[in-house]
C-alpha cells in the first residue's frame, strides 16, 4: 500500500504480478493483431496467485480511480480448455509454493463450493470462499472458515471436530476424500450451510458468555477448549434435517435463551465426566485427543435422554 501511495509508477517493478486461470480465453478484435494492446474475454476466471495484490489495488482505488492512473501490474492468464484433469489446482500449487499458501486457497476450485455460493446468492447471502484482507462476517455474509467450523460441529463426527480443534487447515487437505467430502458434497445445500453457520454463531455466543461467568480457571478452560465438543453435543439436540430447505428467524432473541439452557446442561455434563475421569488431564490437550473426546461424548449420549431432536 505504501508503494501505491508514494510511488505508484514503481508498483510494476516491486510486485510479482497476478496469475489467473480460465476455462476459455478469447481475444477480441480490438487492437487487431497488435501485441501492444488487446481485450480478452475469459470464462469462469479465478485468481490463483496475487489475490492480495488485487485486493490491495481495489481498496486503494475504491474512492478515487484516478489514483490508479500510474499503476501497472503484470498479469498472466492461463486457459484450462483441453487441459488435463485438476490442472488448475496443480497450477495454483506450483505458483504458490514460495508463498506459504494454505490449503484453503485450493478450495476455490471445488465445484461444490461454487454451487453452494450460487445457491446462497439467490437468497442474497454472500458466501466468500477465497481469502481477502477486507472481509467481514455479518447476518448475510460469511466465509469458508465459518462454514467449515459449523459443518464440522454439526457432522456428529468426533474425529472431524477434534481435527477442527487441532488444525482446521487439514480439513481442506484433500478435496477428493474425507473429511472434506463429508462436509462439502452434493447433499449439502447452501441453505443447510447458512443455517448451520447462524446456529454456530449462537452456540459460540452462549459459550463465551458462559466462560465469562465462570470463576474457576479449570472450568474456564473447559468452556474455552471444549467449545467444539460442546457445539457437537448442542447440535445433537437439533433436528438439522430441517436445515436443508427451511428458513429460520435466527435474529429471534428467544433462540439465545433456548441455547443457554442447552449449553448449561451440556457444560455441566462434560465437567462432571472430566472431574471424575480426567481430573489430572491438561484441558488444552484433552479436547485434541480423539479417544478421550469419544469417551466423553459417548458417556453423555448414552447416559442422558436430552438428545431428542427438536
Amino acid at each position: 500500500m505504501k508503494i501505491l501511495e508514494e510511488n505508484p509508477e514503481h508498483f510494476w517493478f516491486y510486485n510479482n504480478g497476478i496469475t489467473l486461470v480460465a476455462d476459455t480465453v478469447e481475444k477480441n478484435m480490438v487492437g487487431g493483431a497488435s501485441t501492444e494492446f488487446g481485450q480478452f474475454s475469459c470464462e469462469n476466471i479465478s485468481i490463483v496467485n496475487g489475490a492480495q495484490t488485487v485486493s490491495t489495488i481495489g481498496k486503494f482505488g475504491e474512492e478515487d480511480t484516478s489514483k490508479l492512473d500510474k499503476v501497472f501490474v503484470p498479469v498472466r492468464i492461463i486457459q484450462l480448455k483441453d487441459a488435463e484433469e485438476n490442472f488448475g489446482q496443480k497450477i495454483t500449487k506450483a505458483n504458490n509454493t514460495q508463498n506459504r499458501v494454505k490449503n484453503r486457497d485450493f478450495v476455490t476450485f471445488d465445484l461444490e463450493q461454487t454451487r453452494i455460493r450460487e445457491e446462497l446468492l439467490i437468497d442474497g447471502i454472500d458466501y466468500r470462499i477465497s481469502r481477502g484482507e477486507y472481509e467481514k462476517n455479518d447476518q448475510i455474509s460469511f466465509d469458508l472458515v465459518e462454514s467449515t467450523t459449523a459443518l464440522s460441529c454439526s457432522s456428529n463426527d468426533i474425529s472431524i471436530v477434534v481435527q477442527l480443534k487441532r488444525e482446521i487447515g487439514l480439513l481442506w487437505d484433500d478435496l477428493e476424500n474425507a473429511p472434506y467430502k463429508k462436509l462439502f458434497n452434493p447433499r449439502v445445500s447452501g441453505r443447510y450451510v447458512y443455517n448451520c453457520v447462524r446456529t454456530q454463531r449462537i452456540i459460540e455466543q452462549v459459550i463465551k458468555s458462559k466462560e465469562k461467568s465462570l470463576t474457576s480457571g479449570r472450568d474456564k478452560s473447559i468452556a474455552i477448549h471444549g467449545n467444539r465438543i460442546i457445539s457437537l453435543l448442542a447440535y445433537k439436540t437439533i433436528n438439522t434435517k430441517k436445515y436443508i430447505t427451511e428458513k429460520f428467524d435466527f435474529d429471534n432473541p428467544e433462540l439465545v435463551g433456548v441455547m443457554e439452557s442447552k449449553v448449561e446442561t451440556i457444560f455441566n455434563l462434560v465437567k462432571k465426566i472430566i472431574d471424575t475421569d480426567y481430573d489430572k488431564a491438561i484441558i488444552v490437550t484433552l479436547f485434541k485427543n480423539k479417544t478421550k473426546c469419544q469417551d466423553i461424548v459417548g458417556k453423555i449420549t448414552v447416559a442422558n435422554n436430552m438428545y431428542k431432536k427438536c
